[in-house]
């Protein structure tokens, strides 16, 4: 065999063999983990439902010795009165962090994964956000495109799995949108519809902010989290 043809023999392998390691084990970016590793360890606000007539309240704890953060609370659905502001949602408590963190366009646009577990996985109204190019972002993770300047902020649902340990929960990125009901968490427009409301590979590179939700529901709520990362989807080709 000649020089070049070894080369290029030699080029297909590689290629192969990078292939073939991503098809198998994907790529994992972590963004938040609560085992000390600096940069994916962040410091989260509890959030609760502000205006007038709210019955939905929440509690934020981090276990250090189990290294994992717990969202406990109780969300209400409350009518609200006339005086309460336009497309304010009926109740919710929320969780969120800003940034930095890393960049995680590696990945593709693959799933957003979470390592989670609930003593509540019977509620519905679990959600998770994050926010990249908004110019505030957290007020895009309140208004959900809905008001001026709150896009940015994409959102989808989930639900836990029953069971008393931490299972992985992936939430595929063509399922989020920045077109979403402030009152319910719900996409106003979803990929399929309109695919200027996904994701981009380019806003994985420089995420803002991360939320988790208990909305749109009414129900004691407790969620437990790990890590948030985003990884390749099981099976994906995505080669770097």
């Amino acid at each position: 065999m000649q020089l070049p043809e070894m080369k290029s023999t030699l080029a297909r392998a590689s290629w192969l063999v990078v292939t073939l390691v991503t098809l198998t084990f994907g790529i994992e970016v972590k963004l938040v983990t609560f085992d000390g590793t600096d940069a994916t360890s962040h410091h989260f606000d509890e959030w609760e439902d502000p205006v007038m007539g709210s019955r939905s309240y929440g509690n934020w704890t981090v276990d250090a010795a189990g290294q994992f953060g717990r969202l406990r609370g109780v969300v209400t659905v409350a009518p609200r009165p006339a005086t309460s502001i336009p497309h304010a949602s009926p109740g919710y408590v929320d969780v969120g962090t800003d940034g930095p963190f890393p960049d995680a366009s590696l990945a593709g646009l693959g799933d957003l994964v979470l390592m989670v577990r609930s003593t509540t996985p019977k509620f519905k109204g679990f959600r998770v956000a994050f926010a990249s190019g908004a110019k505030f972002p957290t007020y895009a993770c309140k208004a959900g495109g809905s008001l001026p300047l709150s896009s940015g902020c994409w959102k989808a649902m989930f639900m836990v799995p029953a069971g008393t340990e931490f299972a992985e929960v992936r939430v595929p990125l063509n399922t989020f949108s920045d077109k979403w009901d402030p009152q319910t968490g719900m996409a106003r427009k979803t990929c399929e519809m309109d695919a200027s409301v996904c994701p981009s590979v380019e806003a994985l590179k420089r995420i803002q902010r991360i939320e988790l939700w208990a909305e749109g529901y009414s129900g004691d709520i407790d969620l437990q989290f790990q890590s948030i990362s985003v990884a390749s989807s099981v099976g994906s080709s995505f080669v770097v």
